[in-house]
């Protein structure tokens, strides 16, 4: 069994394409580890799992936010799927294909909507005659002679008005008629797109182009447009002759069902094109709105606006920014907007609006029986973003573990350029930066609401090996070089060193291999030489000395970031968080979502019964253990 892609493009899915239903599985949704991916905000992370039982193949929704549909029928759980089914998952359109059916599906064709036929605006009235009886022997001759004068009458009738009807329009046509070759009859009026697509902002700027620009008064509301307005407004127009015959249709809202005197054509917004000329009814009929009712001429300037319609009484409508939001009403789930609300009682309701990516929304709405209710609503951004430059470039950028992004080189500098995420839910992150070589660096940051974290990360990295001409050797990151040959580099203590060109033998960039030798021999080196000493600066302790300092000493660090260095007895998990222990006095919580990786270098460490360095804040004493929260690992 396979699905069929009726209406890819918009989804970056080819029209056409189809996917083989195999295995015991399949999936459906936004994240990339699905059979098929739907990249878009409205569709969920795994949204729907069609799977196997027997010989037939279930499609089941899995708790998705705004569900799926088979044959235009929402679906609550799950459901058995058939050859030529239509499946609906947000606006895309999946077709069951069974090859082993009978009659395997053809691809589902949206038909074209069917052309207008506009009538003239003077009606003929056609009798039909009724039928001969059966019986002529009732009648008899002077009954038939009765009847054939009569029809002869009904006929002649006829043919007068269609005189009448020729001779009137000929005298209201303009006289420069006269002079052009007959045309063929015009065509019904059609829609432009076959009626079918909406109009785009440029193409209705430039439909507006064609026609003459509107003078006069806005699209009255329906309940004054009525014929006698029309036609007070018709009576003082004179058309012109070479006028376009556009009829441009729009809406508030769009949408909306386009019927000319009672053919349809199609949805707002479009342009009818080669309407005969006259006037004729326009109808425009929407779900949950009164019909709209007007009389327009043919030809006539452009509406200078859409034409506005009125909710019926008791609707209420909900229109978000973004679309796509949840609507609650305490713990009774009304719709996703755009949405229309039919049936709620009168009085107060308190509805809870949950778009997605966005702040909780509270409305009060009145309902009363007398008029409909229509909000509008642009809600807040419950997003951030982060700003990301490192030195040196190509490093990875973690947020808890996940990978998001690279960091690339920029010509004349050391550093990166600024690499930038968005669309991040706001909250506390650990924020790793990792370079090919493994050198890395972890921090606890914090994505605000609306607006980015900006981080500067500046790592030593060897990325060059200089030989001086005394035949020493020197690993460092080289940070500039100018025009003369003179270079500056800086050294494994973290200091700057400039060098003269008459100085250098050779200048050699090392690859990563050379780099991860030079960064282990280094870090070895400081493990060696740290030993039991403190390290330099207020808030850098052994662990030793940290478990060792009396209560009164203990109090400068309270609520203080602690770089704490030493041997680890203890590791576990607990509760998605990390807990390492120096001793029986030291106690080190790491933040929520410290990489996995972390972990086993830290484990790696403890075997090797090697020193390592964690950052923290100090909690004091609690339960008398020394207590460090939100720790990090620090690369050596």
């Amino acid at each position: 069994m396979k699905l069929r892609v009726l209406n890819g493009a918009e989804y970056g899915l080819k029209t056409g394409a189809e996917y083989t239903l195999s295995g015991d599985t399949f999936s459906i949704g936004r994240e990339t580890d699905n059979d098929l991916v739907i990249p878009d905000a409205s569709v969920s992370r795994k949204h729907c799992i069609f799977h196997k039982e027997g010989d037939s193949w279930i499609v089941e929704d899995n708790h998705s936010m705004n569900g799926f549909s088979i044959n235009d029928k929402m679906i609550d759980g799950a459901s058995e799927i058939f050859n030529g089914d239509v499946i609906k998952v947000h606006e895309l359109l999946l077709q069951v294909i069974d090859e082993t059916a009978a009659n395997a599906p053809k691809p589902v064709v949206i038909p074209p909507k069917p052309q207008v036929k506009i009538q003239p605006d003077t009606p003929v009235n056609v009798l039909q005659a009724a039928p001969m009886a059966a019986d002529e022997s009732s009648g008899g001759v002077a009954g038939i002679i009765f009847k054939v004068v009569l029809l002869a009458a009904i006929l002649g009738g006829c043919v007068w008005m269609l005189i009448q009807i020729l001779a009137k329009q000929k005298a209201n046509a303009p006289a420069k008629q006269e002079q052009t070759v007959e045309q063929p009859a015009a065509p019904a009026a059609t829609p432009s797109d076959n009626g079918n697509s909406l109009l785009s902002e440029e193409d209705l700027k430039e439909l507006k182009a064609e026609a003459p620009q509107p003078t006069a008064q806005p699209a009255a509301p329906p309940e004054k447009q009525t014929a006698e307005t029309s036609s007070t407004r018709s009576s003082s127009r004179s058309f012109e002759p070479d006028a376009p015959a556009l009829v441009l249709v729009e809406s508030t809202p769009a949408g909306a069902e386009i019927f000319i005197d009672k053919n349809a054509c199609g949805k707002t917004p479009t342009v009818l094109r080669d309407v005969e000329p006259g006037r004729h009814t326009l109808e425009l009929v929407a779900t949950g709105y009164e019909k709209y009712v007007t009389q327009i001429d043919v030809p006539d300037e452009l509406p200078a606006q859409p034409y506005k319609l009125t909710l019926k009484q008791g609707i209420v409508s909900i229109v978000t920014e973004p679309r796509g939001a949840v609507v609650w009403e305490g713990r009774l789930f009304k719709g996703v907007t755009p949405l229309l609300i039919e049936g709620m009682s009168e009085g107060r309701h308190e509805l809870v609006i949950l778009g997605p990516g966005c702040e909780p929304h509270k409305e009060t709405i009145e309902v009363t029986p007398a008029r409909g209710e229509e909000l509008n609503i642009t809600l807040k951004s419950a997003l951030g973003g982060l700003e990301v430059t490192t030195r040196p470039a190509n490093c990875s950028v973690f947020l808890n573990g996940m990978l998001v992004g690279k960091t690339e080189a920029q010509d004349g500098t050391v550093f990166s350029k600024q690499l930038v995420i968005n669309n991040i839910y706001s909250g506390n992150y650990v924020l790793k930066i990792e370079h090919p070589s493994g050198v890395y660096r972890n921090a606890n940051i914090t994505i605000p609401k609306r607006s980015n974290c900006v981080q500067k990360v500046t790592m030593w990295v060897p990325t060059h090996k200089l030989k001086l001409q005394d035949g020493t050797t020197i690993d460092g990151m080289l940070l500039e070089k100018d025009e003369r040959g003179d270079i500056v580099m800086e050294l494994p203590n973290r200091r700057p060193e400039r060098y003269l060109k008459v100085q250098i033998d050779s200048l050699e960039e090392m690859d990563t291999e050379e780099i991860k030798e030079a960064v282990e021999k280094y870090s070895k080196a400081n493990r060696i030489s740290a030993g039991g000493s403190a390290r330099t600066g207020a808030n850098e302790l052994m662990a030793d000395a940290l478990a060792s300092m009396p209560d009164a000493m203990l109090q400068q660090y309270q609520n203080r970031q602690v770089m704490l260095t030493g041997k680890t007895t203890f590791l576990m998990k607990e509760n998605e968080f990390y807990v390492i222990m120096f001793g029986p006095k030291i106690k080190c919580i790491f933040s929520q979502g410290t990489p996995a990786t972390d972990y086993e270098a830290m484990s790696a460490a403890k075997a090797d019964n090697e020193n390592i360095t964690i950052r923290g804040v100090c909690s004091g004493k609690i339960n008398g253990i020394v207590t460090l929260k939100n720790c990090v690992l620090v690369a050596d």
